[in-house]
């Protein structure tokens, strides 16, 4: 956007905002609120703004018909506003709306361990090129690699993992149900681990192929050279 163009839109901005600050409104003024407030949309629109932008401008443009008593055109602009906001939130979860998540099928085959609550982490998952420990007043659980797992270790062997290509953002929301849902509907059972950047699918190696095809046809793309 040109110096000129930010200037007319911080304008165009700030008018709307001091015309609904207003007590009271003469009919011109009135008119003048709703000018300036498409002429913020408009602009935004002209420039490529983000779609968090057009949302929050057409919220604006609703508060404008709100203050003058037309709740048809205002309720029109907050489902508009409404619909931009949930396109931000596709884009954040890294799907759009061809499109789904990217995901690493890793090589290795995966166990599930149960340890006693108070029992130290053991020295042989460090052999694991993949593990992670969880540790709660009821168990140590460990998810490693299913080679060198001592056999007085009670443990679920069998797991195959798929990895969702990050790092995500904290804030984004339903990455995880974007990928459960359609696994759950097809029957699919699951183990989730997440992690500072990213989220991990454990899925039995006998459900592979089904939960491939079932997550290829929800639109998510599986790549499968590492495995």
């Amino acid at each position: 956007m040109s110096f000129s163009s930010q200037a007319l839109l911080n304008e165009a901005l700030k008018m709307t905002n001091d015309y609904l600050s207003k007590k009271t409104l003469g009919r011109d003024e009135e008119l003048q609120m709703l000018s300036c407030s498409y002429a913020n949309l408009f602009l935004l629109a002209a420039s490529k703004a983000s779609m968090n932008e057009i949302g929050s401008a057409h919220e604006l443009i609703a508060k404008c018909f709100e203050r003058l008593g037309d709740t048809v055109w205002s309720e029109k602009h907050k489902v508009t506003a409404a619909g931009y906001f949930k396109l931000l939130d596709n884009e954040a979860c890294g799907r759009d709306m061809q499109g789904g998540l990217d995901l690493d099928l890793m090589p290795q085959s995966l166990a599930v361990c149960r340890l006693q609550p108070n029992d130290g982490i053991p020295t042989w998952i460090q052999k694991s090129d993949f593990f992670s420990v969880t540790r709660s007043n009821d168990e140590l659980s460990i998810v490693c690699t299913d080679v060198g797992i001592p056999d007085s270790v009670r443990s679920e062997k069998g797991w195959r993992c798929l990895k969702v290509k990050g790092p995500l953002d904290f804030s984004l929301t339903g990455v995880l149900a974007s990928l459960v849902t359609p696994l759950s509907t097809a029957k699919v059972s699951i183990f989730t681990i997440s992690t500072f950047d990213t989220d991990y699918l454990l899925i039995k190696n006998n459900d592979l192929e089904n939960a491939r095809l079932t997550l290829s046809n929800a639109g998510h793309r599986i790549d499968d050279s590492k495995k």
